[in-house]
């Protein structure tokens, strides 16, 4: 990329941040918590698809927005973006309940479906409006400036600055401290930034992040918060860090970390072989050095 494109892109991608930020925190100004919907709540969890539109429609930013499915050929991406979380937190939950930092409430299952099912609607809209943001516009157009490991943890840091206006209220089952919770909420979301981000490079598509995105909040804030219902579970005072199947949650971030290097590494070692094939296809060695003509003398 040329340099007056990569400062474009740069400019471009600090814009979207001030607008996100503005109306993400003009919002929590209006009225209304997580806890108690009104205005204010709209208006922040319509920030990222509100700067995103903007940049998009109003400053005719060219960016693929990843609009296509894409189905074709990205099947076990798909798998990957709705076994993800399924996998991840009920490790988390699994190892919180052996080690005694969380507790299961037994719950009949029309009472769980009548969690779950609201939960799920209104969650794919929220993951809707978030992934247009990140994964639609903010997570390529970083790529177009920074394709290396280090774009993935910008677009973790923006992505997680969205939450603060809320942070407190958005992250179920505990009543930790922000000194401690914050920290490890902001490493949380780098981390899954990354396997978000990798899976969006591969398929070139907005929709397994949103599918992903709905699946991972359904799941956690139904087993914490219900909605106002007897959690699935409760986590041990003092404990939250180990066994919350949350972001903030040492277990899912180990594993978000695990998961994303290896798709990066892959995806890193992947391109490197194809360097090597195309340059020698081109007449140049694996090395980077010219290879040798070929004598015509040899038949």
């Amino acid at each position: 990329m040329a340099t007056t494109d990569r400062q474009r892109a740069t400019r471009n991608i600090i814009i979207f941040t001030a607008l996100m930020s503005g109306l993400a925190w003009g919002g929590a100004q209006l009225g209304g918590t997580p806890k108690e919907p009104g205005l204010g709540l709209l208006v922040w969890g319509a920030a990222p698809i509100g700067a995103a539109l903007i940049m998009k429609l109003v400053l005719r930013d060219k960016v693929d927005m990843g609009w296509r499915p894409r189905l074709r050929g990205n099947g076990r991406w798909y798998l990957l973006s709705l076994l993800f979380f399924p996998a991840v937190m009920g490790s988390a939950l699994a190892a919180g309940l052996l080690l005694g930092a969380a507790t299961l409430h037994p719950m009949d299952l029309a009472t769980l479906a009548s969690v779950v099912a609201p939960a799920a609607v209104i969650y794919t809209i929220f993951a809707f409006f978030e992934e247009v943001g990140w994964r639609g516009y903010l997570a390529p157009k970083m790529a177009t400036v920074d394709a290396r490991l280090s774009g993935h943890l910008w677009v973790g840091l923006i992505w997680a600055s969205w939450h603060f206006p809320f942070l407190t209220q958005i992250v179920p089952g505990t009543t930790e401290n922000l000194v401690t919770l914050a920290p490890r909420f902001v490493v949380g979301t780098v981390a899954l930034a990354v396997v978000y981000g990798e899976i969006r490079l591969r398929t070139n598509s907005l929709w397994p992040a949103v599918l992903m995105h709905a699946v991972g909040n359904t799941i956690g804030n139904s087993v914490l918060a219900s909605l106002g219902a007897t959690p699935l579970i409760t986590l041990a005072p003092g404990l939250e860090w180990l066994a919350s199947p949350g972001i903030e949650g040492v277990l899912v971030i180990a594993l978000c970390v695990a998961v994303g290097g290896t798709l990066y590494v892959r995806r890193q070692r992947q391109s490197q072989a194809g360097t090597r094939t195309n340059a020698g296809r081109y007449g140049e060695h694996p090395s980077g050095r010219r290879a040798p003509a070929a004598d015509p003398s040899v038949k």
